[in-house]
């Protein structure tokens, strides 16, 4: 198996690295590739948390690419389609102020990919929209929260547009759920399978071969060396350009006042500009399979300035 510190630079570690040691199936990149590799696991672990029976399975999507990982937004989660239904699973290992929004949006690019055009809205799947939290979202300290449309004005009144949003809580004291929802939540949360529970020591198994696969734990480490390299290069840039503006600036307004806003105006600039380069860098590396080159650019500034020459950027 790859070492997990083998790709990285200098400093401290990764969240993935540390995942990596640890071999948690509860990281992002993990969690999706364990789904994508073991369909029928997969299928087990909604049909658990959802309380439903799915049929036959297949996957829409698993988005945990490196080129998604270094555009700003990144999705690691799993879009399967069984036998009528679809189903999304996402785990959310930190907090997000948009978290009900963001979930808006999945539900509507699920529902554009599910129907055809020129399809009656009847033919929409039942959709379970499934996050697993490893934190209390809205502080109930319930293990499952379960959502559906209800009316304010009259409770029996029913408006089933096939959408259910299940979140599941970790961090719960799960005594408000079945022994095996308890199991499922418990694995999750501290990595340890449960003895006598088929699913979680099948979980562990799929992880650690997902670890030991050092194609994907190389692309993971390449991916997150470049996020890390294309944030210190922005920085560095915003900084200098910054500091030219700001000089520039407080000849006519004053040097104190200038520097200050060329300096956030140039960190800026030099983000979106550091970032576009190194994306337009490694995604022309990746076009043509030189993983090596794309690991050694990291540490050697002066070969990644020979790339950035050759592709022209």
């Amino acid at each position: 198996m790859m070492s997990c510190g083998k790709a990285a630079l200098t400093g401290e570690k990764s969240q993935f690295e540390l995942d990596c040691e640890g071999l948690v199936f509860a990281s992002g990149y993990t969690f999706a590739k364990v789904m994508a590799d073991n369909p029928d696991l997969a299928r087990r672990f909604a049909e658990r948390l959802l309380g439903i029976k799915i049929g036959a399975l297949e996957f829409f999507e698993v988005e945990t690419s490196i080129p998604a990982a270094l555009r700003k937004s990144v999705r690691m989660d799993a879009v399967l389609a069984g036998s009528g239904e679809v189903v999304e699973i996402e785990m959310q290992t930190e907090r997000c102020d948009d978290f009900e929004r963001r979930l808006r949006y999945y539900q509507a690019m699920i529902d554009t990919r599910a129907l055809g055009k020129g399809q009656p809205y009847k033919d929409l799947p039942e959709l379970y929209m499934l996050s697993v939290c490893q934190y209390d979202h809205f502080g109930s300290g319930l293990a499952l929260y379960r959502f559906e449309l209800k009316c304010e004005d009259d409770p029996a009144a029913n408006f089933n547009n096939g959408v259910h949003v299940v979140i599941a809580n970790t961090s719960a004291s799960m005594t408000d759920v079945p022994p095996e929802v308890r199991s499922l939540l418990k694995y999750v949360k501290t990595n340890e399978p449960v003895e006598g529970d088929d699913l979680t020591m099948e979980l562990a198994d799929a992880t650690r071969q997902a670890y030991a696969d050092e194609g994907w734990v190389g692309s993971i480490m390449t991916t997150e060396m470049m996020l890390r390299v294309k944030e210190s290069e922005a920085i560095e840039r915003g900084l200098k350009k910054g500091i030219e503006q700001g000089i520039e600036q407080g000849i006519e307004q004053g040097i104190e006042q200038g520097i200050e806003q060329g300096i956030e105006q140039g960190i800026a600039q030099g983000i979106e500009q550091g970032e576009q380069r190194i994306e337009k860098l490694v995604n022309a590396l990746l076009g043509a399979n030189r993983i090596d080159d794309l690991q050694r650019q990291v540490k050697d500034e002066a070969f990644r300035e020979s790339l950035y020459e050759e592709f022209g950027l």
